[in-house]
């Protein structure tokens, strides 16, 4: 189970556009979760996984998660994230990004 906060007011709307390679995408999501202060929400579109994915996607709490029946592509589905997002600040996320402590200060 990956479970990111509740955050009323996020400051930052993490995107993360995934197909398929759920191992890689478990661990971007899981040190998202464990290293990123509570002043975020995760937005994540699925472009239509085969592998598992999707389903996977559904042990993971706490984010708004898109499923597209078919794979847009990159950019149209961070264009979707981008228009779920909530916070002041967007950060496009790669699904096979593992991010350390301190990792958004900068980008803020």
């Amino acid at each position: 189970m990956i479970r990111f906060p509740e955050v009323a007011k996020p400051e930052v709307s993490v995107v993360m556009v995934t197909f398929n390679r759920w191992d890689l995408t478990r661990q971007a999501l899981t040190l998202l979760a464990e290293v990123t202060p509570p002043r975020y929400e995760v937005v994540i579109v699925d472009n239509a996984s085969t592998d598992g994915t999707a389903d996977a996607l559904g042990a993971v709490e706490g984010a708004q998660i898109l499923r597209n029946p078919r794979n847009l592509g990159f950019g149209p589905a961070n264009n979707q994230g981008a228009a779920m997002a909530r916070g002041r600040h967007l950060i496009l996320l790669n699904s096979d990004a593992w991010v350390r402590p301190g990792w958004v200060e900068p980008l803020i």
